[in-house]
């Protein structure tokens, strides 16, 4: 028989949050649409008015979006920004910067000597 740990609350959260995610997820791109604007403009990213129907237990039915605030661009920069850094490309870059440093640490020496032959000066 198997332990099982005690659900804890952050626990809870993660898998009533994770159903939900999933259940939005699987709705139609436009459902899909509306809720995440939805979500958008009541955190105050974005301006405008979203509709909900009361008799589908207040889901988002429909939204009219004006413009983004301020809190919504800086957001959006942070989101492109993760974006960026999650990348194949933004990983490779971090790696490659590693392993550049460590090899002119290691070659630094040599370097300075062939800068010197380079340039005729005498040690």
């Amino acid at each position: 028989m198997r332990w099982k740990r005690p659900e804890t609350a952050r626990r809870a959260y993660i898998r009533l949050l994770s159903e939900r995610a999933g259940i939005q997820e699987s709705a139609a791109p436009e459902d899909r649409d509306s809720a995440l604007y939805s979500e958008l403009i009541d955190a105050g990213y974005l301006r405008g008015v979203p509709f909900r129907d009361e008799a589908k237990g207040g889901m988002t039915t429909g939204v009219t979006v004006t413009e983004i605030t301020l809190k919504g661009r800086l957001f959006l920069q942070q989101l492109k920004s993760e974006e960026r850094r999650q990348s194949f490309l933004g990983r490779l870059k971090k790696v490659g910067l590693l392993i550049g440093g460590y090899l002119l640490g290691i070659f630094s020496p040599a370097l300075t000597d062939l800068v010197k032959a380079l340039l005729h000066l005498k040690p």
